[in-house]
């Protein structure tokens, strides 16, 4: 029985090779898009189970008071803290504490003179391999956390600086402006781990003995780890299964009240479970940024929209062809077949058709995996398709597609009657036509939805592009100096790099844009001819050439001159400023200003130039009140090099070895400025290109639909059309009736999009301070470029159909 069904689904397909292609590769890119996006939304909500004890291992954060009575969230805590809480509380079994700075370290294998500048140094405990994922690729793990100088490098590190040799024994050496005060320590290489994955809060390349900074502290670094007020380490602990995270946390309130008194109230404990913390959005746990549960849902929609779209045009085409096979079921029906065998075939027929789906999705979605893993900022390798997660997702998804796409037809076509069938007067039902131009409603409206939401979204991330500091981030390269380069031999380097012709601009300022979780730069003004009240504002620590090089505008005043003296202390204001002071732009020129640099120190300046608002930080957040003030910091400073557009790998290279001349022995550690700008929307930027990519998908699997359908159509009204010719209709008119149908359906899908997509999109921009508007003429234009894409899948059939010989057409049956 099942082989006579398979026999009869492969003849249909061999028959109907057409629409049998039609609805293979429409379910086949559906379900590829589909497990594309699983993986990634597997992978987002799997953050952190790599861990070893994960659902059971908790980090420490709290919550602190600033001067001003703001509250803040802090991601390290002093160091007494977890290992109190391992000590005193019989729930907590394992405790790990780890330094970490955020300026870079400098590790040099000086063998072969190679030096990287790294941020994912983690100076750790012993008990690090206990606490957190440490898969051990060579050496072991008792050496690594039993040696004072011993260190643990990543397998891509390992590649880096010893490429296929073994890395066990070999001697680095690192330093740190703050750990080490710019001192030399030499490790060895213990052991090398396997690269962390992308979905981990953590991803260090670099894990020290922590008892490598035992001599470099004043008071040794057991200060800092028995300390209950500061120290500042990211702290967790592992708990027995069954603890109450609570009442930990209450627990670890009374010991701040115990140990730290009155000065307790500063500091309000957070206990974050690792598995939650990539999408805690308040603490800022990690600086890769955190997770949005907004995004998941969104491309889950996008997900289901694609496979509906797909078993639509099934759906829509099986019953479209019902007239086809009318006689077939009539003759099934009265030789005897019931109407559950029958209903059987069709679900068998649909059950095939998402088997060839499903192994053609897989070839494509073996084929997308590297231009995904762009788009997303992912790793995914050709395991993931068949690991136990994807491979059930798959067959779940092929049995719901199988059943969805074919319930309706074998539901509709096994119920003819076979005395009206098999005499000829079958006739398509007023609610089968019914609901197959419901099924095109939905269609259109999804396509113009996902249209109008791709435009909206494109242009958001275009606005954000397009600002001050953005626009020209291609051909701004970004140096880091802080920390790492001499002060004193800065100007040394600007006037060797401004050698070189094509270069017309070298300054330097504090890192930008500034991320979340940079340190803050605020200092306290005052400005005595308006107001003795403080102002605590954001400050931007530049040399002269900073305005001209990012092309800052000026509304008022003048920019900085290298020939004044006198402006080493002057001020640039930004619009916003003005406005807190209620000035205007007359009263600004040439005002006192005083900012606070020390706690006994001042620098006493005038107000010479206020330049149009910018965001500095990200979009997300109001610009505030900004001061420009032409003296760098001493640790928070870039060096920014404005290149020409052609030949830049030639002129970094060119960088490179004018630093190395400069500054012998210190790593040359560089990006742009967009690369800065594409780390702070990394989100953003990620779902505008998977929107892009998987709306034109979906649009491209209606398109596909709509063509078998209006190839059916044409076929049906074959004999109408060459009658009509024959009383003298001309082609544009029967073009004008095949396509008069769609067109219909295509405004009523409108009146339903348009309404939803604006709720839709004006809800996603309010995440934005700053935004584009929703134009009217988005919408026009989404609409109309459904109409073309429209005319041009349905007016090729059309046109075919109305330029056939009326001859033939009338003796079609």
């Amino acid at each position: 029985m099942i082989k006579n069904y398979l026999t009869i689904a492969l003849r249909n397909f061999l028959k109907q090779k057409g629409f049998a292609f039609i609805n293979i590769l429409g379910l086949a890119i559906g379900l590829a898009s589909s497990l594309l996006i699983f993986l990634y939304i597997n992978d987002e909500l799997s953050y952190d189970t790599i861990h070893p004890h994960y659902e059971n291992t908790y980090r420490l954060g709290y919550t602190g008071v600033r001067q001003d009575g703001t509250e803040f969230q802090a991601s390290g805590v002093p160091g007494a803290w977890a290992a109190q809480l391992k000590e005193q509380l019989p729930d907590v079994k394992e405790a790990l504490r780890y330094f970490w700075a955020g300026y870079p370290a400098s590790v040099n294998d000086k063998d072969n003179d190679k030096i990287l500048l790294t941020e994912t140094l983690f100076w750790v405990e012993p008990t690090y391999p206990e606490v957190l994922n440490f898969k051990v690729l060579k050496g072991d793990r008792r050496s690594f956390s039993e040696t004072r100088n011993s260190l643990a490098i990543s397998r891509n590190i390992a590649k880096q600086f010893f490429g296929d040799a073994d890395p066990i024994g070999k001697t680095l050496v690192y330093k740190h402006p703050w750990m080490t005060g710019n001192e030399e320590i030499q490790v060895v290489v213990t052991t090398v781990f396997e690269d962390y994955p992308s979905n981990s809060h953590i991803k260090p390349n670099y894990l020290v003995n922590y008892h490598t900074l035992n001599g470099l502290f004043d008071n040794g670094i057991e200060d800092f780890l028995n300390n209950w007020e500061r120290g500042w380490l990211n702290s967790y602990i592992v708990t027995t299964p069954n603890a109450d995270s609570d009442q930990l946390l209450k627990q670890l309130n009374q010991m701040l009240q115990t140990n730290l008194g009155e000065n307790a109230i500063n500091y309000k404990p957070i206990l974050r479970k690792v598995s939650d913390i990539h999408f805690d959005n308040v603490t800022p746990w990690t600086t890769d940024g955190p997770g949005d549960l907004s995004y998941i849902y969104i491309f889950g929609s996008i997900a289901l929209l694609i496979i509906l779209v797909a078993s639509i045009n099934y759906m829509n085409l099986a019953t479209a062809r019902s007239a086809k096979r009318s006689k077939e079921v009539g003759m099934r029906k009265s030789f005897g077949s019931s109407r559950k065998q029958l209903m059987f075939q069709f679900f068998s027929e649909s059950f095939i058709t998402t088997l060839a789906a499903l192994l053609l999705a897989v070839i494509l979605v073996i084929v997308a995996l590297p231009l995904f893993n762009d788009l997303a900022h992912k790793s995914f390798t050709i395991n993931a398709i068949f690991s136990s997660d994807a491979l059930i997702i798959l067959l779940v998804t092929m049995l719901v597609v199988s059943l969805m796409a074919g319930s309706y037809p074998a539901v509709y076509l096994s119920g003819f009657r076979p005395i009206e069938v098999l005499k000829t007067k079958f006739v398509s039902g007023k609610n089968t036509e019914f609901f197959r131009r419901m099924l095109v409603v939905v269609q259109f409206s999804i396509s113009i939805i996902l249209i109008i939401s791709t435009i909206i979204v494109v242009m958001q991330m275009s606005y954000i592009r397009s600002s001050k500091l953005s626009e020209q981030g291609d051909q701004i390269l970004s140096i880091r100096y802080g920390g790492t380069a001499p002060s004193d031999r800065y100007q040394t380097f600007k006037n060797l790099v401004l050698q070189d012709s094509d270069i017309d601009r070298v300054t330097m300022a504090n890192h930008l844009p500034r991320q979340s979780f940079f340190g803050g730069i605020n200092e306290t003004f005052t400005f005595p001819d308006v107001s003795s009240e403080p102002y605590v504002w954001s400050q931007l620590n530049v040399d002269f050439d900073f305005p001209k090089t990012y092309d800052l505008e000026f509304v008022a005043g003048r920019d900085f001159s290298a020939q004044n003296l006198a402006d080493s202390n002057a001020f640039i204001l930004n619009e916003t400023a003005l406005q807190h002071l209620n000035i205007g732009f007359d009263q600004a020129l040439g005002m006192a200003a005083s900012v606070e640099v020390n706690d006994n120190e001042s620098v006493d300046g005038k107000v010479i130039g206020v330049v149009k608002d910018f965001p500095y930080r990200s979009m997300h957040e109001t610009i505030g009140p900004l001061v420009i003030s032409a003296r760098p910091h001493p640790i928070d400073k870039i060096v920014y090099v404005q290149l020409s557009s052609e030949g830049i790998n030639e002129k970094i290279a060119s960088l490179h070895e004018k630093w190395k001349e400069i500054f012998p022995g210190i790593g040359f550690d560089y990006w742009f400025v967009s690369e800065e700008f594409g780390r702070m929307y990394q989100a953003e930027e990620r779902m505008a290109g998977l929107i892009k990519n998987f709306s034109v998908l979906a649009i491209f699997i209606a398109c596909m639909g709509l063509f078998g359908l209006a190839s059916y159509m044409a076929e049906r009204r074959t004999k109408e059309i060459g009658i009509r010719k024959v009383m003298g209709a001309s082609s544009g008119q029967m073009v004008t009736l095949l396509f008069s149908t769609f067109a219909k359906l295509l405004a009523f899908s409108a009146v339903v999009a348009l309404p939803l997509s604006y709720f839709l999109m004006n809800s996603w921009l309010q995440n934005f301070v700053y935004h584009v508007g929703l134009s009217w003429w988005v919408f026009v234009i989404s609409i109309l470029l459904v109409t073309l894409l429209t005319v041009i899948t349905v007016g090729y059939e059309s046109l075919k159909a109305s330029m056939a010989n009326p001859v033939d057409s009338i003796r079609y049956e």
